[in-house]
């Protein structure tokens, strides 16, 4: 797993970060199978909720809206978010982080190549994906100081049980976390990473992946002779039990740990 640093043209208020926070109702189609599509009224719905969302948004001024796991509706759902975003009513900068529902391989392609994408990491690539395999994703959307818009795309690492005992299909395992490092106006970095739910207590190669995440960045913060500092982590779910007790210890564990205070 490779854990680049990105430089974005973002300045927050060192006083004040304002955070949106979206939980729309989701409604999967039955029997659940793989990619997990969601129904097709409830996506129309979504769309319906972005648009909403950023009603809300003019008005509070937020410079970080996030959506859980599988809350956009598809490639569609990503386009509605860039459009509201390149308003010129929407202040810069802001940042979306949110999940992207279910997408077969051609999905993915088309999500892959919309404008503003960023380039996709080789190991992420749609062509990595094999026709029997489905990609959880998140976006990260962001309206730069400039009003300039770029997105990053994000496969889950780790899958989840149900997506691990998957009926006909498998999920496609993605290889990057991007460590996103803004600044504050007083100069100071501010870093973030978001996770889609499972990553948060996932173990890949005997590793749990926050372990992995913080050794990386570990060594390419000496590497750089830069700031260890995190600001941020989220982590978006769709979870029955999203207090399970897996996911509050891992929590405890990652900000009590001490081989990368």
């Amino acid at each position: 797993m490779l854990v680049p640093e990105q430089q974005i043209r973002v300045t927050l208020p060192s006083t004040c970060v304002k955070t949106l926070i979206v939980q729309p109702h989701l409604e999967f189609q039955e029997p659940a199978q793989e990619p997990f599509p969601l129904r097709q009224e409830c996506n129309q719905r979504l769309l319906d909720v972005i648009d909403n969302v950023f009603q809300k948004v003019r008005t509070y001024h937020p410079q970080l809206i996030l959506f859980p796991e599988f809350a956009l509706p598809g490639v569609a759902g990503v386009e509605r978010v860039v459009s509201c975003l390149s308003s010129d009513t929407v202040s810069s900068p802001t940042i979306v982080i949110a999940g992207v529902h279910g997408l077969s391989k051609d999905e993915y392609a088309r999500l892959c190549a919309l404008a503003n994408v960023a380039p996709v990491d080789s190991v992420n690539e749609p062509a990595r994906v094999q026709e029997t395999q489905w990609v959880n994703t998140s976006v990260t959307l962001v309206k730069h100081d400039d009003g300039s818009l770029s997105l990053w795309i994000q496969p889950k690492v780790s899958p989840s049980w149900p997506e691990a005992n998957a009926r006909h299909q498998s999920m496609f395992q993605g290889g990057v976390v991007r460590m996103f490092r803004a600044q504050f106006d007083n100069g100071v970095p501010c870093r973030f990473f978001s996770l889609l739910c499972f990553d948060w207590v996932g173990n890949e190669n005997g590793v749990a992946v926050t372990d992995a995440i913080l050794q990386q960045f570990d060594q390419v913060c000496r590497d750089a002779g830069s700031p260890q500092d995190i600001q941020w982590v989220f982590v978006l779910q769709h979870n029955a039990s999203p207090n399970h007790h897996s996911f509050l210890t891992a929590t405890n564990r990652f900000l009590t740990q001490t081989t990368y205070p």
